[in-house]
């Protein structure tokens, strides 16, 4: 164990046949990424639309087992697009036919900034103690 604390904040979306899944956390070398997971039923050679503003990107689409997993940094414009935006589209094919998903984004910057001061939760005595944690500048 590395004692390393680490938050992923994720999404869910779905509609009459793909679940899509998609995450913000960190990488090995502690950079932070979003990761994409939607059904293997899409076209993978299509990859997956991700549209954040005025920012539109294709991000093939690796791994396709139980489902098909894209990566992409979260940095300069995507993590500007995704911070400041309502909505984030994402766009795929599925037996040749263009579809697409919205992620209202209601509710994530909020989760995004408490996120970044979680409260500290130890155990002692068999009782479980939370506080918050000690503010930084």
């Amino acid at each position: 164990s590395t004692k390393r604390r680490v938050c992923v904040i994720e999404q869910s979306l779905a509609d009459s046949s793909v679940t899509l899944q998609w995450r913000i956390g960190i990488t090995a070398e502690g950079k932070p990424a979003l990761a994409f997971d939607i059904s293997n039923a899409v076209d993978r050679q299509e990859g997956l639309v991700f549209r954040v503003g005025k920012l539109m990107t294709t991000i093939p689409l690796e791994n396709c087992r139980t489902v098909c997993r894209a990566v992409l940094p979260f940095d300069g414009f995507v993590q500007e697009g995704v911070l400041k935006g309502e909505l984030v589209g994402f766009g795929y094919t599925r037996n040749g036919q263009g579809a697409a998903i919205a992620a209202d984004m209601r509710g994530f910057k909020e989760v995004l900034l408490a996120s970044q001061n979680p409260p500290v939760v130890s155990f002692e005595g068999g009782k479980t103690k939370m506080r918050k944690p000690a503010k930084t500048q």
